[in-house]
């Protein structure tokens, strides 16, 4: 395994590492066998295991092992399938680093947005970096693993424990960046 997947993999999966290093073992061992006994888990990180043409790498199984781990969630670019679901998932993350609760303070940047102007997929950038700012102010990040697709891969992770791998590549394909980063370089 790549050195900077396993440093990455340590911070993101905290207690749940030594099961994805087992699911690696596996993985490695038979790979088709693998994808096709862990289907579901793929699924849930919105991978397609019914084509033969899916070449499957350790990345994407961090990836979706960190979803159904709760330490990450995914979202399609264009928006929320369902009013608050990244406050949901972002509260859900938290409670792996023992904040039960966190009050989210959207409003102000709710009412700031003239909604003729935003177009399909432009809301959830802006989203994103609202609250990573609030985040921010307890020592957290929104951290993106863009993996070059149609959808938001995010987690939250200690910002002093993320700088780091911060544009990190791994596998040709996935980048990991903070919000602010990558919603700068955005064309909205």
């Amino acid at each position: 395994m790549d050195s900077k997947l396993q440093l990455f993999a340590k911070v993101l999966l905290k207690e749940h590492y030594d099961e994805f290093l087992e699911m690696i073992q596996l993985f490695n061992i038979d790979k088709r066998t693998f994808v096709l006994q862990h289907r579901k888990m793929f699924e849930k990180g919105w991978y397609d295991t019914s084509s033969e043409d899916n070449e499957f790498s350790e990345v994407d199984i961090m990836l979706c092992f960190a979803i159904v781990s709760h330490r990450m969630a995914v979202i399609d670019w264009s928006g929320e399938e369902y009013s608050g679901q990244v406050k949901r998932s972002i509260t859900m993350m938290l409670k792996n680093y023992g904040i039960e609760r966190f009050l989210w303070n959207t409003k102000k940047f709710e009412d700031s947005l003239d909604w003729d102007k935003i177009r399909r997929g432009d809301y959830l950038p802006l989203l994103f970096q609202a609250m990573n700012k609030q985040l921010n102010r307890g020592g957290y990040s929104i951290v993106f693993c863009d993996t070059k697709s149609d959808c938001f891969r995010y987690a939250i992770l200690p910002t002093a424990e993320f700088v780091q791998f911060e544009n990190t590549e791994l596998d040709d394909y996935l980048t990991m960046a903070l919000v602010n980063y990558t919603v700068a370089n955005l064309t909205l």
